[in-house]
């Protein structure tokens, strides 16, 4: 009887040994599952921290940008009345009837060139296609006009374009 007794703690030992280790087993790999995720989430939490610090930068250049803008359309303002007042030049924007050609091009204006009628106009109508500005039309016509229209291309300098189509206008009408 005892030696009975004996062998059944044994095989309730043995049983319960089983059970531990199976049981350690199991610990065993939901600790390293959980570690798994403590590193995928330490990896997201890096990620999202990543990607605020990016939209942080952005909307500080968006918003450098937005200001530098305000600034450009401010000393665009004073040039034009600049322009309009003392040079007789006028800039107008052409509206498209659609919203995909909407103030696709421009328009200048130059008055003052015809001593003999100062405020008749002389007009330039010019666009961007591709990066590159192009010229509509021109009235009155000017024979050198794919020439200006080429060194504005090359050059992308539109000041001396502007500058170099009024001292045509002026020879033109002088003659």
């Amino acid at each position: 009887m005892l030696f009975d007794t004996i062998q059944t703690f044994k095989r309730d030992l043995q049983q319960k040994s089983a059970s531990l280790k199976e049981k350690r087993h199991t610990v065993s790999e939901m600790i390293s599952e959980i570690q798994q995720k403590e590193v995928q989430k330490e990896n997201i939490i890096q990620k999202i921290e990543n990607l605020k610090e990016e939209q942080a930068k952005r909307k500080e250049l968006i918003k450098s940008q937005n200001k530098a803008n305000k600034d450009r359309l401010r000393n665009l303002q004073k040039a034009r009345l600049v322009f309009q007042d003392h040079l007789g030049m006028e800039i107008r924007t052409i509206q498209g009837k659609t919203q995909l050609v909407k103030g696709e091009k421009l328009q200048f204006v130059f008055r003052h060139i015809d001593t003999a009628d100062p405020d008749s106009a002389y007009i330039i109508t010019m666009g961007i296609k591709d990066g590159l500005y192009q010229i509509v039309s021109s009235e009155p016509s000017l024979k050198c006009l794919a020439v200006l229209e080429k060194q504005l291309q090359e050059t992308n300098n539109l000041p001396a374009f502007l500058a170099n189509v009024r001292k045509e206008f002026i020879s033109q009408a002088r003659c």
